[in-house]
């Protein structure tokens, strides 16, 4: 993958399966996607956006 660092490549499958995993073991049906890093993300939800 263009532009990607080849050891996240490599990871990628893995991570997709995991993540598949813990949201089916969990019962997460939705997720909310943040262009931003984590913490804007947890501002977000702590003032209601």
């Amino acid at each position: 993958m263009p532009g990607m660092e080849p050891v996240r490549v490599e990871m990628i499958v893995a991570a997709t399966i995991f993540v598949s995993f813990v949201l089916r073991y969990c019962n997460i049906s939705r997720l909310h996607h943040s262009e931003f890093a984590l913490k804007e993300g947890v501002i977000s939800e702590l003032v209601g956006i």
